[in-house]
């Protein structure tokens, strides 16, 4: 299980080897799809529980990180499938992607991103559209990741990425 994030001071001190066992014991594990095949022999380095984020790559089948959730969730592990909210065209399709990625896949967190898509599929452009929906508790989800730049973007303002996160702060909160 994943420890709260520590404060600089203490991952300042401390041995090389602590500092580098401490940031790797903090940081966040992703895998797309294809890294399943070597699933089995990453199990030895990783904790039981630990979350692995699940990637949604383009033209990936929402059917793909289904099984990737199932399978990292049998090898004991707590899989969060990205949902670029996007490429969702409809609130139909809200519902299936949800459904599939709880129910089938068994996650029990999900991470909202926008996704790096110039235009929305649909009604939904940002994670804020989703989070009005009410998917999350529809689902009995506790809990959810958000993805943002707090370094910026290439193609998104500074001012609209600090108003996201403000919003998702608060849709999270509600």
């Amino acid at each position: 299980m994943q420890q709260p994030l520590k404060p600089v001071e203490e991952i300042a001190n401390g041995s090389v080897e602590e500092r580098i066992m401490r940031l790797a014991g903090e940081a966040s594990i992703e895998v797309n799809v294809q890294d399943l095949k070597d699933l089995q022999s990453s199990r030895p380095f990783l904790a039981p529980g630990t979350k692995i984020l699940v990637t949604f790559l383009p033209k990936q089948e929402w059917s793909a990180s289904e099984a990737a959730c199932l399978a990292l969730k049998q090898a004991g592990f707590a899989p969060v499938p990205h949902i670029p909210v996007r490429l969702l065209r409809d609130a139909g399709m809200l519902d299936r992607v949800f459904a599939g990625l709880i129910e089938k896949g068994q996650a029990q967190e999900v991470l909202l991103l926008s996704g790096d898509y110039p235009h929305p599929h649909g009604p939904y452009a940002c994670v804020e559209d989703v989070l009005r929906t009410g998917v999350l508790k529809q689902f009995g989800l506790q809990r959810v990741c958000f993805a943002g730049h707090p370094e910026g973007h290439p193609h998104v303002s500074i001012e609209e990425i600090r108003r996201a996160e403000r919003a998702k702060a608060q849709s999270a909160a509600a």
